[in-house]
C-alpha cells in the first residue's frame, strides 16, 4: 500500500499484479437502482382473482435515470438501459383469506424463472430475488395469483392494515 502524490493522488493497493486506487464512498457512482413500495393506509384489501391474478401497483417510487414508470397506474417499472439487474420483492400482508397466493416477478408480462414465491398457512409473507439480463424497454412488474388459480372463483384476498410493516416493495439494482 502506498500514497501516490504525483499523477492522480491517492492511496493505492497492490494486488500482486496491478495497482488499484482506493476510493471513498463519495467517489463511487451507483450503476442504477429503483425502489418501489406501497405502504397501505388504513384497512386495504387487495383481491387477486382466479386464472389471471392481479398486478401490484406502487405509490412511492425512488429511482435513478435508468428507470421510469410506463403506466399511469404505476403497475410497471420501465427499464431504460439494458444490463444485468438484481430484482427483489417483498409482500407482507397482515392477513390472507381465500387461497394462499403466489408472487411472481414479471418481465413484459412473462414470469421470471426462479422468482416465484409461495405464501403458506403459517407464513403469509413472500420474498423473491433473481439476477437476470434485462433489455432496454422492458416492463418489470409483480403479479399476485391464487395458488389454485385453475379453480374457478378461487380468489386470494390480501389484507393490509397500514404502516411500513404491511405492504409491498420491489427493489431493482443495476449490476452492469
Amino acid at each position: 500500500m502506498i500514497y501516490q502524490t504525483n499523477g492522480e493522488a491517492g492511496l493505492y493497493v497492490y494486488s500482486g499484479s496491478s495497482w488499484s486506487k482506493m476510493v471513498n464512498q463519495q467517489e463511487v457512482t451507483p450503476k442504477g437502482y429503483a425502489f418501489y413500495k406501497n405502504t397501505y393506509d388504513g384497512n386495504t384489501e387487495f383481491t387477486a382473482p382466479s386464472i389471471w391474478g392481479k398486478f401490484i401497483s406502487f405509490n412511492d417510487i425512488m429511482a435513478t435515470e435508468d428507470f421510469g414508470t410506463s403506466s399511469s397506474d404505476r403497475l410497471y417499472l420501465h427499464v431504460l438501459k439494458a444490463g444485468y439487474y438484481k430484482l427483489e420483492f417483498d409482500i407482507t400482508p397482515q392477513e390472507v383469506s381465500g387461497a394462499n397466493y403466489i408472487a411472481i416477478l414479471n418481465l413484459n408480462g412473462a414470469g421470471v424463472q426462479g422468482s416465484y414465491a409461495y405464501s403458506t398457512d403459517t407464513n403469509l409473507n413472500t420474498h423473491g430475488n433473481v439476477i437476470t439480463w434485462i433489455n432496454a424497454g422492458t416492463e418489470v412488474s409483480i403479479l399476485i395469483i391464487p395458488q389454485n388459480s385453475n379453480i374457478p372463483d378461487q380468489a386470494t384476498h390480501l389484507k393490509f392494515r397500514g404502516g411500513f410493516a404491511h405492504g409491498a416493495s420491489m427493489t431493482i439494482t443495476k449490476l452492469q
